[in-house]
C-alpha cells in the first residue's frame, strides 16, 4: 500500500487498517516530504506499530539512528536543514 497525503490524514490510517486486515507490507518514504504533496512514511508507520503493541519494532530496525537519517535524507532533497 502507498498512500499520498491528504488534507484528511488518511495516510497514516490506511497502512494500519491494511495490516488489520492481513496486508505484510507498506510503501513509504523516510520523510513525509519526499513528494511534491507528501505521503505516507517509514518513521510514523512504526511509531504507530509500537503504539500498538509490536515491540519487534525495536528488534527489526536501528530506530535510535532515525533522526539523524531523516535529516540527512531531508538536506539531500532539499539542500537544508
Amino acid at each position: 500500500l502507498h498512500c499520498h497525503e491528504s488534507h484528511t490524514g488518511h495516510e497514516h490510517v490506511s497502512t494500519l487498517e491494511l495490516l488489520e486486515a492481513g496486508g505484510d507490507g507498506i510503501w513509504a518514504s523516510f520523510i513525509p516530504d519526499a513528494a511534491q504533496f507528501g505521503h505516507n512514511n517509514i518513521f510514523v508507520f512504526l511509531e504507530n506499530m509500537l503504539r500498538f503493541g509490536n515491540q519487534d519494532v525495536w528488534r527489526s530496525w536501528h530506530l535510535e539512528q532515525a533522526i539523524e537519517v531523516a535529516r540527512h535524507i531531508y538536506f539531500f532533497n532539499f539542500h537544508t536543514v
